[in-house]
């Protein structure tokens, strides 16, 4: 468990530091790209002598120093393990960051152009955004230490004056409101910030617990879900094996009432046999008894045809003698015939 523990710290550890140092890349970018686009409105001014040469070259070491600072600070940065240190770097930076917009002020006419404070504003707000609630407040405090030591120092002479208009004068006490009206305004930016920034971090407290419930939710869905797949899985696993069942009961049922059928025609056609059989007994019976008949009637036949050859052999011998004696009668009226014929007498027959 507690490997398993140190095993899910060490992981968002390194996605938090991971997210950490994109942020700063982008942060880098964006002033990089705020830096340059600052030296070509630089460069335009200085083309139509709106500052002087002094100015636009304070101003360009000025861009310069704020695109440098970014290849080394992110390299440390990318080979820092321990958040800490990596938030020290990150303060460093800001830091690094607000004397570079302090050149950029300092060149354009330091209390002259108090209204570059408009660069403190943005940076405050940005890391009032991204930073923790306080970090405001510290940035504010870095920018109005340093925009009030080059009032100071310009003003003791510690710093050479850049004024963008000649034999420029403001009263030390002038200066010193303008000084308190921008440290107020930069704290002011702080606070709107820093409440900003609570502002947002609780709605994202909410919707990090709101995303969490509809992760809770999700999965508890997810598990009902399965849980009524489960039970309907079952529930037609049931229900086929009940159809099974069914089938198989009607199955029997249909092959029982096949079978009944099958005995009721068979006892039919057994009793349609034993009608059968006792029909042809009584046939057999009738035919013995016919047999019977026809064999007195053959016999009487026979005994017919017996006397009848009797009674034809009496006819032919009976025929035979009428035929001899006719055929004598003949042969005598022949004779008798010739006799008279010799004796020329007539025939008489």
């Amino acid at each position: 468990m507690n490997s398993r523990g140190n095993q899910g710290s060490d992981v968002w550890k390194t996605d938090y530091m991971r997210n950490l140092y994109r942020r700063h890349v982008q942060g880098a970018l964006v002033r990089s790209g705020a830096s340059l686009i600052m030296w070509l409105f630089a460069l335009g001014s200085f083309w139509a002598g709106a500052i002087q040469i002094n100015h636009f070259r304070g101003i360009s070491a000025s861009v310069a120093y704020l695109i440098l600072i970014n290849p080394p600070t992110l390299w440390i940065l990318k080979r820092t393990t321990q958040i800490n240190s990596f938030k020290y770097i990150s303060l460093l930076i800001t830091i690094l960051e607000i004397i570079g917009y302090t050149a950029i002020i300092y060149f354009l006419g330091g209390i002259q152009s108090a209204y570059l404070i408009a660069l403190y504003c943005a940076l405050i707000t940005y890391v009032g955004i991204v930073g923790t609630r306080r970090l405001p407040f510290v940035v504010a405090s870095f920018c109005s230490i340093c925009f009030s030591l080059i009032v100071v120092l310009e003003q003791f002479g510690f710093l050479p004056s850049q004024h963008l208009i000649s034999h420029y004068y403001c009263p030390w006490e002038t200066q010193l409101a303008i000084l308190s009206a921008a440290i107020g305004l930069l704290f002011v930016t702080a606070f709107i910030a820093s409440h900003t920034a609570n502002l947002l971090k609780r709605n994202r407290e909410k919707l990090r617990q709101q995303n969490a419930d509809l992760v809770f939710t999700n999965e508890r869905l997810q598990k009902e879900i399965a849980e009524r797949e489960r039970v309907e899985n079952e529930y037609l696993d049931s229900s086929k094996k009940a159809e099974k069942k069914l089938i198989e009961l009607a199955a029997a049922e249909a092959t029982a009432a096949a079978e009944k059928k099958k005995a009721e025609e068979l006892e039919a056609l057994n009793q349609q046999l034993r009608a059968s059989e006792q029909q042809l007994r009584t046939s057999e019976q009738q035919l013995k008894a016919a047999n019977q008949k026809l064999e007195a009637k053959e016999q009487a036949l026979q005994e017919s045809q017996t006397q009848l050859m009797e009674k034809l052999a009496q006819v032919e011998r009976f025929n035979k003698a009428m035929v001899g004696r006719e055929l004598t009668m003949i042969k005598l009226k022949e004779e008798i015939n010739s006799l008279l014929e010799e004796m020329g007498k007539p025939k008489k027959y």
